[in-house]
């Protein structure tokens, strides 16, 4: 059974692979960065509130939403 780490490092391996598709020196990467940062702090101290968070605010994405997932080569 997958660990709230396991799905961490899946999530974690993801924003590392954007990541590396922008300038280290862009406010985009700044803000991946504090995103992946923001995964880590959630998982470790407050895993159980982040997860019901989650929960109350899971959605389906737009037409637009997906494309752009699919052009990055998540979807």
């Amino acid at each position: 059974m997958p660990t709230r780490f396991d799905t961490y490092e899946k999530y974690a391996k993801q924003l590392e692979r954007i990541a590396k598709t922008l300038d280290k020196k862009s406010a985009k990467h700044a803000a991946l960065e504090r995103a992946g940062w923001a995964l880590a702090f959630a998982t470790m101290h407050h895993h159980d509130e982040f997860e019901k968070f989650l929960d109350a605010h899971r959605g389906e994405l737009s037409p637009d939403q997906i494309a752009h997932l699919k052009g990055l080569g998540l979807g």
